[in-house]
């Protein structure tokens, strides 16, 4: 790309970074624009914010330093604004790790500089202590897991906040184990995390377990990390004993592995067969990442569009991902007086491009796919770029190509032509499309 800038040292910078993505061996997007738009969620008046979840309305929750960066407090960014949500004082600072659709999160609050915690939940109105501890997930229903000590001690155990009650010893657990720390919650109650034999110092693996669900992540071995996300059908992913990038199905199986130079880690699942998290080409600077059953794994920074105007930005990581699309990520900005600075971001998809770029590539991982060559690729080529400012003629438009390519999907599915992952993957993304263009249209 060619960018005429005032000062060439912020360019040679952002030259390196955006070279440094291009390098990797992720496959490119195949169709013709850019799949998400990148906001930056500023600050509470420090230099640095860190996301950490995102629910189905965009919105995102994390820390953001305060002014003078004496330390960082919890935010909630909704409708384009970064809210601090912590009401009382804080020297070691504290942090929003979990929303749900209802705007409900959790924050833990920092005691000192050895690790300690405490939990509290916010419903909206009452902010409730949950204790010592750290959270780390909820759901939908309110259901909130965390750890008591993020240790390996004998009596590190996980804990459960459900229907306004604490319970420090859940009444389901992993057989086998002498306790267990949660990592990750569904809508089920199903948890993803890591088991030990109660020995101290001993050796850990990963497992799932819940209502009636249990079983171990088959190949982790002493020492591995845990099942970092869970979704509604009990798939988790992870970080497997060679630091490579992982999905495991709902029995515990290895379903996808690759590995890159320097590692690869998953950070979160959506329920289509998305996944998002970062690699490390170098020893310092991360690229965020997004695989998905069609295209494998990409640089999730080549998917994003970037102005040409500063600050300019590199998205490093991408640490969760909704149902609807959205991607929280932390980018790398770099200001025109040479400052670089990390920032929280929000990825808002662009559903027109994602489905139409998506419908290209299933024609070519699908070579003997007769209805993705004869109907669907026409079809996806007469998407618009962007579904902004579109008439209500474009949109009925767009509404009917769309439910053209959902009938033509179903029927490549049926006659074997394509996966139950790859129609499924597809046909949400026409269900974004036609959520983006206004359900109900004459």
């Amino acid at each position: 790309m060619s960018i005429n800038l005032p000062i060439p040292a912020a360019f040679t910078l952002y030259a390196k970074l955006w070279l440094l993505s291009a390098v990797l061996t992720l496959l490119p997007a195949v169709g013709w624009s850019q799949e998400y738009t990148v906001t930056n969620l500023g600050t509470l008046g420090g230099s640095t914010s860190t996301a950490y979840a995102v629910n189905n309305n965009g919105q995102v929750v994390g820390s953001a330093n305060v002014t003078g960066n004496a330390h960082a407090d919890p935010f909630l960014y909704s409708n384009g604004v970064m809210t601090n949500v912590w009401k009382g004082g804080t020297k070691y600072g504290a942090t929003a790790v979990a929303i749900n659709d209802d705007g409900h999160f959790v924050v833990n609050h920092n005691l000192d500089t050895n690790g300690d915690t405490e939990s509290y939940f916010w419903d909206g109105t009452l902010l409730t202590d949950l204790g010592t501890g750290g959270a780390t997930s909820m759901n939908a229903s309110d259901m909130v897991v965390g750890n008591s000590i993020m240790g390996r001690s004998s009596l590190d155990n996980y804990w459960v906040y459900a229907n306004g009650k604490l319970d420090r010893s859940p009444g389901y657990t992993h057989p086998g184990a002498g306790n267990a720390w949660a990592w990750s919650v569904n809508n089920d109650g199903v948890i993803a995390g890591m088991c030990n034999d109660g020995v101290p110092l001993s050796y850990s693996w990963g497992c799932v377990f819940g209502p009636n669900v249990s079983y171990d992540l088959q190949n982790l071995v002493a020492g591995e990390f845990p099942p970092i996300a869970i979704r509604s059908d009990n798939t988790t992913c992870s970080i497997d004993q060679n630091n490579s990038f992982a999905i495991w199905s709902n029995t515990g199986t290895e379903m996808v592995d690759f590995s890159l130079d320097y590692g690869v880690w998953c950070n979160g699942l959506d329920d289509y067969g998305d996944a998002v998290g970062g690699y490390l080409p170098t020893s310092s600077e991360s690229v965020a990442l997004i695989y998905d059953p069609l295209n494998g794994e990409r640089d999730l920074d080549q998917l994003a569009e970037h102005s040409h105007s500063f600050p300019l930005f590199i998205v490093q990581n991408a640490v969760a991902i909704s149902d609807t699309g959205y991607i929280a990520a932390n980018c790398q900005y770099t200001w025109l007086h040479h400052t670089v600075e990390q920032h929280a971001c929000l990825l808002t998809p662009n559903p027109a491009p994602i489905l139409g770029n998506n419908i290209l590539q299933l024609a070519k991982v699908k070579p003997h796919c007769e209805i993705c060559k004869r109907d669907l690729v026409p079809e996806a080529k007469s998407l618009p770029e962007s579904l902004e400012r579109l008439s209500l003629e474009e949109r009925n438009r767009v509404r009917k190509t769309v439910e053209e390519i959902d009938e033509h999907l179903k029927a490549a599915f049926d006659d074997k032509q394509i996966s139950a992952s790859q129609a499924g993957l597809l046909l949400h993304q026409s269900e974004m499309v036609l959520k983006a263009i206004g359900v109900g249209l004459p």
